[in-house]
């Protein structure tokens, strides 16, 4: 991960806030619409699958975003922002 090795600290902070928790909100939201039936490609459609994915790609634009703050502030409060959010 490019901020992990230019940022001390970011390897850890990427627990909080980075790919396996974006994962996992995805996986969870497909799961949540899926319930016990079969999967089907137009549940990818469900607005409350949508919500989730749309608010992970925001997240991880956010994460790319060309910007630092001091302190690794940007990626703590990522992870920060969603674990509120839960």
């Amino acid at each position: 991960m490019r901020c992990c090795s230019s940022s001390p600290g970011a390897a850890c902070l990427s627990i909080c806030g980075g790919h396996v928790l974006w994962a996992a909100l995805v996986g969870a939201a497909l799961w949540r619409v899926r319930g016990d039936k079969k999967f089907e490609w137009a549940m990818l459609q469900d607005l409350r699958f949508l919500r989730v994915y749309g608010l992970c790609a925001a997240m991880h634009a956010v994460w790319d975003a060309p910007f630092n703050l001091p302190l690794n502030l940007k990626y703590f409060g990522l992870g920060l922002w969603r674990g509120l959010r839960c």
